[in-house]
């Protein structure tokens, strides 16, 4: 059967405990649709994301690369790129991801949470100007989709293509993987009315970002 998942700017079900590997500190969120396991607490990036898919009775893994998260928040000031660094973080009711953080006059609030009964998850962002002076910020998600891989008992790559949709119906788009058919697909939209830049054509073509 072929599933949508849908990230609003944004499955194994792990605990929300802290983890610590290689030095790195992780958080983890998730539904019972799909799971976030590793929100990096120093950059606030999304290495992967998981769900089941019945189709392969198995587990499937969305990932970036060695260099790229699977998701990264993006978040211009005046038409320059600011990073994360080691932001505060808290977790709501015990289990929703939320950080702040503050740019010289800018405060920076971020939340990652999956909704119930929703195969899909949101990364909301809200940038506050606490300054006098007027400034033009933008804020968003950066997604590099390099890897797909299915578990049933071991870990394998997936190999397939991707397709870029424009549908009418969502202020995003839609991105198909198939291999003989199509066999899964995100769709990336923003709230109504707010603006959404969408990455050349010829970008996802290359396999990049």
């Amino acid at each position: 059967m072929f599933k949508f998942l849908f990230l609003l700017l944004i499955v194994s079900i792990i605990s929300c405990k802290e983890v610590e590997c290689q030095k790195i500190k992780y958080l983890a969120t998730g539904n019972e649709y799909i799971s976030i396991p590793t929100i990096r607490q120093n950059d606030a990036g999304i290495e992967k994301i998981n769900f089941i898919l019945m189709r392969y009775n198995g587990l499937i893994e969305l990932s970036g690369d060695g260099n790229n998260h699977f998701i990264m928040p993006y978040i211009e000031v005046n038409n320059k790129c600011i990073n994360i660094k080691n932001p505060k973080w808290i977790r709501d009711k015990f289990w929703i991801p939320n950080y702040n953080l503050e740019y010289q006059n800018i405060e920076i609030k971020g939340i990652i949470f999956t909704p119930v009964n929703e195969r899909g998850l949101v990364y909301q962002l809200q940038l506050t100007n606490k300054s006098n002076s007027s400034l033009d910020l933008f804020a968003g998600i950066k997604v590099s989709w390099n890897n797909t891989y299915l578990t049933i008992y071991s870990h394998k790559q997936i190999i397939g293509n991707k397709k870029v949709i424009k549908p009418t119906w969502l202020n995003g788009i839609v991105i198909e993987f198939y291999t003989e058919v199509p066999t899964f697909a995100i769709a990336f939209g923003t709230e109504e009315n707010k603006l959404l830049k969408i990455i050349p054509k010829e970008i996802f073509e290359n396999g990049n970002d």
